[in-house]
């Protein structure tokens, strides 16, 4: 949510944004006159210009989307993310000593709904979700636009749906950049994002809003619960440049090097800017501007306990993260390590 409340009494304003900034806010001072929405298109509309600012669009392109309250205008900013620890609303959410299991069949239970799609891919996270509000019998989708690529993650998404029992609809199409697709998918942002992955989206999106007015996807699992590598090269600190020297890396694309030669990137760091800049800030508005609200279960405010828990989390004791997702669907969904890599998952 994204809320502006005035009170009339103490002629003040106060504005808020959801927890980790699905709905983005936009403020333009210019003369007498303050400008606050939730659309940038809304502020350009007026008979004021904003200022390009050329540095915060060179960093657009360089990193995909731009970091903390900045725009690509220099003088139109975005309102920060609420702060936990100074709000009410969010500190009667603490929550007490459930398990994430118990905490997650919970957020089941409030979001899901009949009638529901189901962003369904080959990972482990929409298997998760799937299971989650598999009771309520959600329609899956996938979009396959080019089988040849070693991206394609078709074969998997058909035997996740098979382990979850649902239907499962794929969409095809032969030309994902197309100048009509491009044009509609540009339109429906609020603002620019450097993610090719906003495209896919849009056409399921538009094929989902057909038939359904909800959907459901595992996004933000990663950021949420130690999902990426990147975030181990923290837990090394000072000892890269020993470990460079000592341990002798020859597949560059083995675990230990993406470890040590890639970017660091913290999960505060991707909570704090990628999440509400970019994958929430593109999905929200493409789905909402598709006629199809996009709930995400992973990022619910009930989680707030575990995600301090993945703040805290140390280089031996990460396995109780993205890992204890996994085990929920060995232990509690009996889906077991003999039928994932049967059903076509490695081992990572």
């Amino acid at each position: 949510f994204s809320i502006l409340v005035y009170d009339k009494e103490t002629e003040t304003v106060s504005c808020f944004r959801d927890h980790l900034g699905e709905k983005p806010l936009y403020r333009y001072d210019v003369n007498d006159r303050t400008i606050i929405s939730s659309d940038l298109g809304v502020i350009a509309k007026y008979d004021i210009k904003p200022n390009l600012s050329l540095i915060n669009c060179m960093n657009l392109i360089s990193k995909g989307y731009l970091s903390e309250a900045k725009t690509i205008f220099s003088n139109v900013l975005k309102i920060n993310l609420i702060k936990h620890s100074e709000n009410k609303f969010y500190s009667d959410y603490v929550g007490g000593e459930e398990t994430l299991e118990e905490t997650l069949t919970q957020v089941g239970k409030i979001q899901a709904v009949d009638g529901a799609a189901l962003l369904l891919s080959g990972g482990i996270d929409s298997l998760l979700a799937g299971k989650l509000l598999q009771k309520k019998n959600p329609i899956c989708y996938t979009i396959v636009s080019d089988p040849n690529t070693k991206f394609d993650e078709s074969s998997q998404t058909r035997n996740n749906a098979k382990l979850l029992n649902l239907d499962l609809k794929i969409v095809e199409i032969e030309n994902l950049y197309s100048l009509h697709n491009f044009d509609q998918t540009i339109r429906k942002l609020n603002e620019p994002v450097g993610d090719p992955g906003i495209f896919n989206q849009n056409v399921i999106f538009n094929e989902i809003s057909k038939q359904h007015k909800v959907c459901f996807s595992g996004t933000a699992a990663d950021e949420i619960f130690h999902g990426y590598l990147r975030y181990r090269k923290n837990f090394f600190g000072g000892y890269i440049s020993w470990l460079k020297k000592v341990i002798s890396v020859k597949d560059s694309q083995s675990r230990i090097a993406k470890i040590l030669n890639g970017d660091i990137y913290t999960m505060e760091d991707d909570r704090k800017n990628y999440l509400p800049n970019q994958l929430f800030s593109a999905s929200d508005s493409i789905s909402f501007n598709s006629g199809v609200e996009l709930r995400t279960p992973f990022s619910s405010i009930l989680l707030r306990k575990h995600w301090k828990k993945s703040q805290d989390v140390k280089i031996f004791d990460y396995l109780i993260l993205k890992r204890e997702l996994k085990w929920l669907l060995f232990r509690r969904f009996k889906i077991n390590r003999f039928t994932l890599k049967k059903r076509g998952f490695t081992n990572d």
